[in-house]
């Protein structure tokens, strides 16, 4: 999916995460880009997605309220435990 309206100044790439996003608040978004050759989706067992996750909430303990959001992006996509889980903590972060 590719967002047409993109409110960001600046993507820097590989530091603190894959690709940093600097945007127009001031505030960043840290992507991780995870592959994997095979067609399985990432689901919340694997280690890559562990370690992402792990990641994200160093890095917003360490740079509290400097991150607007943290995004994982895949070539093979996620299955539905992280689908599911992924909303909750969207409508948690709503309320």
């Amino acid at each position: 999916m590719c967002r047409k309206n993109i409110d960001y100044k600046e993507i820097l790439c590989e530091q603190h995460e894959d690709a940093l996003a600097k945007r127009i608040d001031e505030k960043f978004e840290g992507i991780q880009i995870k592959t994997r050759e095979n067609a399985a989706p990432f689901s919340l067992a694997d280690h890559q997605i562990k370690k992402s996750v792990k990641r994200f909430i160093q890095l917003e303990n360490e740079f509290r309220d400097q991150f607007a959001k943290f995004v994982l992006v895949s070539n093979c996509g996620f299955n539905n435990e992280i689908l599911i889980l992924n909303e909750l903590l969207n409508t948690l972060q709503k309320n």
